[in-house]
């Protein structure tokens, strides 16, 4: 069973100049509980990392710039580098007049682009478990989105996937979710979990901020300070762990509502 531990915390100054910064946007407010971010449209332009760093979306000239004028790097999360998004430097960001130009500049960008296509309407999906039966499950929640970026994927556990979405998505029509480090991810007041779309002989998870939850089942795996992971061979290994699953989501919205 995993260890609980404490969720890093933003530093106060990084968090209060982020907030100011998102103020001067008309009509954009601060989301996420444990990792904050900005979005319009669907697209998500701004965030700040686990590791406290503040990341803006910016197109191509305007990274540049950045870079070269403020010493700013490219984003990485988990290992991987963040299509046009560029980590924000601790003394840009304590800049206000020159923070808040890259803010408006990163909102007219993403105002630029095509909105994305969600839907909140019921979505039937039909899965065959591994004992043969086809059942139905309707869930509310599901992002058209997700759909799109899986069907172009094409990955072999495609399938597998999308079970385990319909069991996350099933647990409360207030979890949502989106393609974030290019990946499917679901949310729930902040980040819950995200696939690992490179694995090819079975389904990964990672949730986040696992390590801080309870884990009553011993589905997760790990021994870092923040995150851990959940594993599932096929269809049939899916069903055999969906209470396990249910259960560390409601966990999470647990640990959520009650403001941890």
């Amino acid at each position: 069973m995993a260890k609980a531990t404490t969720q890093p915390t933003i530093p106060a100054k990084t968090l209060a100049a982020y907030e100011k910064s998102i103020s001067k946007l008309e009509g954009i407010e601060r989301k996420g509980a444990t990792m904050p971010y900005t979005s319009l449209n669907g697209h998500m332009f701004s965030f700040i990392g686990q590791d406290g760093m503040v990341a803006l979306r910016l197109p191509a000239d305007i990274r540049e710039e950045v870079m070269k004028t403020h010493s700013a790097k490219p984003c990485i999360a988990h290992g991987v580098v963040m299509k046009e998004y560029i980590t924000i430097p601790d003394k840009l960001l304590q800049n206000t007049t020159a923070i808040t130009k890259y803010f408006k500049l990163s909102y007219t960008y993403v105002q630029s682009l095509k909105p994305k296509a969600t839907t909140r309407k019921a979505t039937t999906a039909v899965t065959k478990k591994a004992t043969g039966k086809t059942t139905k499950s309707t869930t509310s929640n599901k992002n058209l989105q997700v759909d799109d970026y899986l069907q172009k994927k094409n990955n072999p556990l495609t399938a597998e996937i999308n079970r385990i979405r319909e069991i996350i998505l099933g647990v409360s029509d207030k979890i949502e979710e989106g393609i974030k480090w290019s990946a499917p991810t679901f949310m729930y007041k902040g980040n819950i979990a995200s696939f690992f779309m490179n694995a090819k002989k079975h389904v990964s998870l990672m949730f986040h901020y696992g390590a801080s939850i309870p884990d009553k089942h011993g589905l997760l795996d790990g021994d870092g300070a923040v995150a851990r992971s959940a594993k599932f061979t096929d269809l049939k290994d899916i069903e055999k762990k969906k209470k396990a699953l249910e259960s560390i989501i409601k966990e999470w919205m647990k640990m959520k509502d009650a403001g941890k």
